[in-house]
């Protein structure tokens, strides 16, 4: 199960944000919402991950934050059986993909 793992990275993509930001001189920013995808086979799940610094200082505690964290997430499924199978050699199930990474950007 990559969700762990995706939300581990997202708060790790926040805190370097951030870190930068402040070598630059720029003002760190309360909250950032990372965008992931994770890949099964060739059926791609998107996320959006919202990170603040209420978050990102309780996992650097190690503390559980007081505010929950609502991840979005939307799985990419074929209409049938067989989008499963084939695969992205199925015209219909690539076309969809592509729709939804075009639409994820």
């Amino acid at each position: 199960d990559p969700e762990g793992q995706v939300v581990a990275q997202a708060i790790a993509v926040f805190q370097f944000n951030n870190r930068k930001r402040g070598e630059y001189g720029l003002p760190l920013l309360e909250t950032m919402t990372i965008p992931c995808i994770t890949m099964a086979g060739t059926r791609p799940t998107f996320y959006l991950v919202p990170v603040t610094r209420e978050l990102s200082n309780a996992v650097l505690l190690g503390e559980y934050p007081l505010t929950q964290t609502r991840v979005l997430k939307c799985v990419t499924v074929g209409v049938s059986a067989r989008h499963t199978v084939e695969g992205m050699e199925n015209i219909h199930y690539r076309e969809l993909v592509f729709r939804r990474v075009l639409a994820f950007k």
